[in-house]
């Protein structure tokens, strides 16, 4: 998402490791992608035609990094507790993404999303899909019988 402060927003549901760091690693890449190939900025220009306030924030050429943001937003129930709540290796991978995109000159914002709908605490434990997953694997291992 791109909005008129001239942020690229990421948006994921959740604590879950795998997608936040997901989501950090697009932003990365996005971020990269817009400071350093023309074509992705044209190409993104092209998507924005039909909202061309926002069309005209994308520069043709070079952009000067400082100008615009990489905000990571994650949806739920306790928003409150991010970042300082994620897992720990998605704080992390988000400190050393953070810090690369400082060094090529953009602002990094991490902030939640408050929802009541479909979002899970951690501490809430396994989803019932996981605990269904752990009961097949469980039932598929191998089990020792004692002679």
């Amino acid at each position: 998402m791109f909005t008129p402060e001239r942020e690229f927003l990421h948006i994921k549901r959740d604590f879950r490791t795998e997608d936040v760091s997901q989501m950090v690693g697009q932003g990365a890449v996005s971020a990269d992608l817009f400071v350093n190939d023309r074509r992705y900025r044209m190409r993104l220009r092209e998507l924005l035609t039909e909202t061309p306030e926002l069309a005209d924030l994308v520069p043709e050429g070079p952009p000067e990094p400082r100008a615009f943001k990489v905000g990571y937003g994650i949806i739920t129930t306790e928003p409150d507790r991010v970042p300082m709540d994620l897992p720990v290796f998605a704080r992390i991978h988000l400190v050393q993404i953070a810090e690369s995109l400082h060094r090529l000159g953009m602002e990094v914002t991490v902030f939640g999303i408050p929802t009541t709908a479909g979002a899970r605490s951690p501490e809430w434990g396994d989803t019932i899909k996981e605990q269904r997953a752990a009961a097949k694997a469980a039932l598929e291992a191998p089990t020792l019988v004692e002679a």
